[in-house]
């Protein structure tokens, strides 16, 4: 694991690692009495390790970085969603694109 972020909500944490795969983890809570769960595996960086990640202020979108400069977006709360909804049967994992290519290791990200 190379970066970790905590959801606004302090419910879901995402875990960036050094072979560019993003897991997206609810957490446990013990009120709801809900485990840990693997909602979502993003792969867009795959092949570059994971340097910086942030959650947009509503913790929907996922924004993720590498050390090559490429920046993704995914949305695994709004996905995991859809996949509860739906009887079509679908991979839990789903790949985003990315949307930047900056051509230099990214350290940081923010989202305002």
């Amino acid at each position: 694991v190379t970066c970790v972020q905590l959801s606004p909500d302090e419910a879901t944490l995402a875990a960036g690692c050094a072979s560019g795969a993003v897991f997206v983890v609810a957490l446990h809570n013990e009120s709801l009495a809900t485990k840990e769960k693997v909602l979502h595996k993003a792969t867009a960086l795959v092949g570059h390790a994971v340097t910086a990640m942030v959650w947009d202020e509503r913790g929907e979108r996922l924004f993720t970085a590498d050390d090559t400069g490429a920046v993704a977006v995914c949305a695994p709360l709004l996905e995991a969603n859809k996949r509860r909804l739906s009887t079509i049967s679908g991979s839990l994992f789903r790949a985003a694109e990315p949307f930047c290519r900056l051509g230099t290791r990214v350290v940081q990200l923010d989202y305002r």
